[in-house]
Order: structure tokens, then sequence, then C-alpha cells
């Protein structure tokens, strides 16, 4: 099974050493480290949130924390909620529902990672499926990441 064509895209164009790994089939991020034997700080998920211009922004959590929607408008000084699932089919093309890769960039979205994930020497994050997860090394998840803002949100 491939990951999503444009995660591949971007992973090859960065030089990120990568590995794809298999898990029974699963619908939560918890769920996706409990079967992948993967802690859940050290899962990356990516959650879509805009504003009220419809702006959207993908938020880097671990998959053990929750969005705060109010922690985020104040770190970023704009109200921002949940968007819907099925815009995100639209954004995301190349994947299935509810498994969003964690780097944004990939996607053309501007992204906000929180800090939580900042210290972590291994980082894995949904492949655009529900089986398959990507593991990269904490150092180059930062490096990806490096021009989006570093905040607490959780």
């Amino acid at each position: 099974m491939p990951i999503a064509a444009t995660l591949k895209t971007y992973l090859d164009r960065n030089n990120v050493d990568h590995e794809v790994l298999i898990h029974p089939r699963t619908f939560s991020s918890m769920d996706t480290a409990q079967s992948a034997h993967i802690k859940g700080r050290q899962l990356a998920k990516g959650v879509v949130v805009e504003d009220e211009r419809g702006q959207k922004l993908l938020v880097v959590l671990p998959s053990s924390h929750h969005v705060d929607l109010e922690a985020l408008h104040k770190r970023l000084g704009r109200r921002l909620h949940l968007t819907p699932e099925s815009t995100l089919a639209k954004l995301f093309p190349d994947c299935r529902p509810g498994a969003i890769p964690a780097l944004g960039a990939a996607y053309g979205l501007p992204t906000v990672w929180d800090a939580a994930l900042a210290e972590e020497e291994e980082i894995f994050f949904e492949a655009g499926d529900h089986e398959l997860t990507v593991r990269i090394s904490g150092a180059q998840f930062r490096q990806l990441l490096a021009e989006a803002p570093r905040v607490y949100f959780t």
C-alpha cells in the first residue's frame, strides 16, 4: 500500500528519510497509536480549523492531546472553529477521511504545531489512510515545520 502521493512527493522533495509502518485498520489517532505500538505523545495528528473568513489552518498536536480552541485564539489572535468533515476531501484529495497527514505544507495549508511535539526523538503521523503511518526523526519533523508557529494550545 502506498502512502498518499502528495505526501510522498513532499517527503521526497525535502529529502526526508522516512519509514512507512503498516498497522491494523483504525479510525482514531489514539487507536492508531495503540495498534501500531506508538506512544500517543509521538503520534502527531492534524486537525483542520478555520476562522470566520473561511481561512483554513492545520493544527498539529500529539494524538494524546485535544485542541483547545480558546488557547489557539489567545495565541493567534483569531477565533477558530473545526472545519466540517465534508470540506476535508477537497483539501486532502488523496487521503481517506480522518487520515490527515500532519504536514500542512505538503497540501498548501498554513500550519501551527503544538510545542509538546518539540522534544520527541521520533514522530509518527498518518500517511493518508487508516492502515499506514509514517515515521521520521524528530529533527526532520522540526525542520519541516521550522517556518510554522510553535505554541502550546492543548
